[in-house]
């Protein structure tokens, strides 16, 4: 079984360095761009209580709900991170989101590698290169994809960054969840999301559909531990 697992292990490290390969490729010159005046002078440059981190910017970004008619609390204290590393300069910016692209494209992976694994069970491979490949082309579609240039090459669009990442470790959380704490987790990480910008207030009735995926892979997973695999079905 050792042995089996050694390629695969090096199919996964593969994949995860040509994931952020290409992020980073096709990034290459966004260190480079600058602020716009196109939301970057509210947000950030023009932005009169943007700063590093403080007690009276933390007590600004958790009350204070009519500055960006959005509630984002967490994507403030975000910029306010960012700001105490990289102040006015945009490369820091723009270095902080193209690396946040990079992990939500591994948090994708991942959680696509689990969905394609839920429903195996110990008695067999639990992932295949294939598998692996599957999950590598659906990561890579969506974070090389040229409707995430806004996201990634914008200094405001790192609000939008630091919600994937909460979003996509929600949505692996749920799918790990084997107790009401665990899902309580998943839910407190996609919160997470739509306090540093509710770009996924959409995205709710997928952890249903995670759930019916969940429900039936775990069928599939008792069927397969009590009869043969070949009599069960996804």
């Amino acid at each position: 079984m050792k042995a089996a697992s050694a390629p695969l292990m090096r199919w996964s490290w593969l994949f995860a360095a040509l994931l952020v390969a290409g992020v980073a490729l096709i990034a290459r010159q966004v260190p480079t761009f600058g602020f716009v005046a196109f939301d970057d002078d509210h947000n950030i440059y023009l932005n009169p209580h943007l700063g590093p981190p403080s007690w009276p910017g933390v007590e600004w970004a958790l009350t204070d709900w009519g500055y960006a008619r959005r509630v984002m609390p967490l994507g403030w204290l975000g910029f306010s991170v960012v700001f105490g590393w990289a102040g006015l300069e945009p490369a820091g910016w723009h270095v902080v989101g193209v690396l946040l692209h990079a992990a939500s494209a591994l948090l994708l992976w991942v959680v696509l590698r689990t969905l394609l694994t839920s429903g195996e069970t110990k008695t067999r491979a639990p992932r295949s290169a294939w598998v692996e490949a599957s999950a590598f082309f659906g990561a890579a579609f969506w974070a090389w994809h040229p409707l995430r240039a806004e996201s990634v090459g914008w200094a405001s669009g790192l609000l939008y960054e630091q919600a994937h990442v909460f979003l996509f470790l929600a949505a692996w959380a749920w799918l790990r969840a084997t107790s009401p704490r665990g899902r309580a987790v998943s839910v407190l990480l996609y919160a997470g999301s739509l306090l540093s910008y509710p770009v996924a207030l959409g995205v709710a009735p997928m952890f249903g559909l995670l759930a019916r995926w969940r429900g039936a892979a775990q069928r599939v997973r008792r069927c397969r531990l009590r009869a043969s695999p070949a009599r069960c079905s996804r």
